[in-house]
């Protein structure tokens, strides 16, 4: 088990590296990586980058 801190504390590393992941690639391949998409998109691709990791 976990504190709620704890939880919370890799929840936003989680969020913070997907950030980065995602804006660098959005220069290289804009295409694929775009900057806008869909609330329920932005989830979908946050679950598979975090299955990639």
């Amino acid at each position: 088990m976990i504190t709620l801190e704890e939880f919370l504390k890799q929840e936003q590393a989680k969020l913070q590296s997907f950030e980065a992941y995602w804006r660098k690639n959005e220069i290289v391949q804009p295409e694929l990586f775009p900057s806008e998409l869909l609330a329920g998109d932005w989830d979908e691709m946050l679950a598979i980058y975090g299955e990639e990791e």
